[in-house]
């Protein structure tokens, strides 16, 4: 059961990862060799083109925060994002089942909390109702905070328990 929610969670983050980091790629492209063709060669095509994409940047903006959240998610999944603790030194090899347990509860609490902040900060935004591009309530492009969030906070509590069931491997070295 867990392997087929984490399955289906990596299909979904890989996709969004494509979309999202093709798209980013696509719009900064084209936005930098409109930008060169109308600097350096005077085309005023490419100004207008420019002025059709003026939504492309701050789109690119907002991908790089699902790309850096999704991302973080894939590193949770692989259990390779970054380990700064004290308790690796210490504690004997035959604790860090425990640890990791721990640790993994832990994140998966902290992310709980950030979410909830972060649905807070949402409908704050709601009631101020300022738009984002094309008359797009700004909130609905902060959806990425609670649910990057809630996406981690589920990823380590599903380490958590994987380790619990025995079925996941120890930190890597």
């Amino acid at each position: 059961m867990l392997g087929r929610i984490s399955g289906a969670l990596t299909v979904v983050e890989n996709l969004i990862l494509v979309v999202s980091l093709g798209a980013m790629v696509l719009f900064t492209f084209s936005t930098v060799v409109l930008r060169g063709l109308y600097t350096h060669a005077g085309s005023e095509w490419a100004s207008r083109m420019m002025g059709h994409l003026e939504w492309s940047e701050p789109t690119v903006r907002l991908l790089v925060l699902w790309v850096t959240f999704i991302g973080a998610s894939a590193a949770t999944r692989m259990d390779s994002h970054i380990r700064i603790d004290l308790a690796s030194v210490l504690l004997p090899g035959r604790l860090m089942g425990v640890r990791e347990v721990l640790l993994g509860v832990a994140a998966a609490i902290v992310c709980g909390i950030m979410s909830m902040v972060s649905l807070d900060y949402i409908r704050l935004d709601m009631q101020i109702g300022r738009p984002f591009l094309g008359g797009i309530p700004s909130w609905t492009t902060r959806i990425v905070l609670p649910a990057g969030f809630a996406l981690i906070g589920l990823r380590s509590l599903l380490r958590a328990v994987e380790r619990i069931l025995g079925k996941a491997g120890g930190p890597p070295p």
